[in-house]
């Protein structure tokens, strides 16, 4: 899933500005981000993706994901830096798509270390 999103955001800008002006599709972003319908909106549409995902992740391993849990698990996590990352840089003061890509993969990174044991500890060993 890292992989993926990382090589869709080396992509995504000539995507987005062959419908709309890249500057207007992040203002958008930032728009549904602080507008509680739109974002409950969003929140639905990307629910209804991370079940989708997590079916492909379950098919692909050759697991049944309503007995197994760890594929939908797995995307949720995923999902969840996803939307932290959003969140961040909207506030952010760089509101360009190499930001948003470069705190993407800063945040993804830390995925595995937030859910390793002991994770207090190693917050002060930074």
């Amino acid at each position: 899933m890292r992989n993926a999103v990382l090589s869709a955001w080396d992509t995504i800008g000539e995507a987005i500005a062959e419908v709309v002006p890249v500057e207007l599709y992040l203002r958008a972003y930032c728009m549904i981000e602080s507008t509680p319908a739109l974002l409950a909106v969003h929140l639905r549409r990307s629910t209804e993706t991370e079940e989708t995902i997590a079916r492909i992740i379950a098919a692909r391993e050759g697991l049944d994901v309503d007995e197994d849990p760890r594929p939908r698990i797995a995307v949720a996590a995923f999902s969840g830096v996803m939307r932290v990352t959003g969140q961040m840089w909207g506030r952010g003061t760089d509101q360009s798509l190499e930001a948003i890509r470069a705190l993407t993969e800063e945040y993804l990174d830390h995925l595995g270390p937030a859910l390793a044991p002991h994770w207090r500890d190693r917050g002060r060993e930074r």
